[in-house]
Formats: C-alpha cells, sequence, structure tokens
C-alpha cells in the first residue's frame, strides 16, 4: 500500500469527494481508511451488509477541520499556478 502525504491524501480526498461517479470506492477505501487513522476523518456509514465504498461519499465520510483546511490550502495553491 502506498502512504500518502497529508497533502496529497487531501488532494485524493477532495478528487473523491468532488466527483464521487469517477471513483471505484473498493479500490480507494484504504486510502479512506489511512485518512481515518490520521485524525482526518472518520467513516460514519459502514455496516457488513452496505460498507462504506458502496454509499455516497456525503452519506459515508465525516471530514475534520484539519483535512478541510489541507484542501482549501490546495486548492489556493492550485489556483496561483
Amino acid at each position: 500500500m502506498y502512504y500518502f502525504g497529508e497533502t496529497e491524501l487531501a488532494e485524493v480526498i477532495d478528487r473523491m469527494r468532488q466527483d464521487q461517479s469517477r471513483y471505484l470506492w473498493f479500490w480507494y477505501r484504504d486510502v479512506i481508511l489511512q485518512a481515518q487513522d490520521r485524525g482526518l476523518l472518520k467513516v460514519v456509514g459502514h455496516s457488513e451488509d452496505m460498507p462504506f465504498w458502496w454509499r455516497k461519499f456525503s452519506d459515508s465520510i465525516e471530514l475534520f477541520p484539519k483535512i478541510l483546511e489541507l484542501m482549501e490550502r490546495n486548492r489556493q495553491r492550485d489556483s496561483q499556478h
């Protein structure tokens, strides 16, 4: 598994949040769990019969202020280039 820096992790999570239809959650579940382990978000919609990667992002994930801050910084940085 690839381990992301916080900035990279925020970029990947932000892309998933913005364009949910293009992501197959199954392939990104480890990324979400890595962010959760780092205290950047929490998986809130998960059960044995309906795992979080089968749900909409907004129904599965609670983003914490730190990752929201990182996402905003990334957007500001990108808009300057």
